[in-house]
């Protein structure tokens, strides 16, 4: 189950967790604006700690327009996994809100899975494609409760259009997504290199390990 809006303290996550018995959780999405990183990585300790195998923290930029504090966002959340890094927090304990390629390339290597939000099918697919067989991509699915397939079709659309008008982060995605003519993530990954703090897709991943100290990589950019 997904926890949206999780604080940095993780403070509602043992409460669901304490209250059932093999329920796994996921923080859908802890902000990366919203707190220090180490904050963060000392309630994912206390979290695994208590309830081993039954959480995965799931961090993001979120929309530009919840956070006065919004920058360039690939930056900003190389910052935040070096912090995680080396406050031990493991690869595969934790997930990156990913929609574009560049995010999508550094999950492939510095997350355990992708956690995108408000996107078409065809987007999982492209997602699958530039995170590998390891990463897991665990798109957000909107269900209409509805007996009619067609007013509950219309309700879907409108309420899709309304929130892509009001999130600047949302649109570009659908839109290229979407697109027959986009290039796949994967493939856009690869473009030229500039100096950054990781290294996306040229060296052997090291998902699964437990990172304890941060090392020297470059992120691929494209445009």
């Amino acid at each position: 189950m997904w926890s949206a809006g999780a604080p940095a303290d993780l403070v509602d996550v043992d409460e669901l967790l304490e209250a059932t018995s093999t329920l796994v959780i996921g923080t859908s999405i802890v902000t990366i604006w919203g707190g220090e990183p180490g904050v963060a990585a000392a309630a994912y300790h206390r979290v695994t700690e208590r309830f081993p195998g039954r959480f995965w923290l799931g961090v993001g930029a979120g929309h530009r327009e919840h956070t006065p504090a919004y920058r360039k966002t690939l930056a900003a959340m190389n910052a935040y996994l070096d912090a995680l890094d080396a406050a031990g927090v493991p690869v595969a304990g934790r997930a990156i809100a990913a929609l574009g390629p560049k995010m999508l390339a550094l999950t492939a290597e510095w997350a355990g899975g992708a956690v995108p939000y408000l996107v078409p099918p065809v987007h999982t697919k492209l997602a699958r494609e530039a995170l590998g067989p390891a990463a897991v991509p665990a798109p957000e699915m909107k269900v209409v409760l509805d007996p009619g397939p067609v007013r509950a079709w219309d309700t879907a659309r409108r309420g899709s259009k309304t929130r892509r008008s009001a999130w600047s982060a949302t649109p570009p995605t659908c839109a290229a997504s979407a697109s027959p003519t986009t290039t796949s993530p994967a493939k856009a990954a690869t473009g030229s290199s500039t100096p950054s703090s990781r290294t996306v897709g040229r060296r052997p991943s090291p998902r699964g390990r437990p990172n304890t100290t941060p090392r020297a990589r470059t992120t691929s950019r494209s445009r």
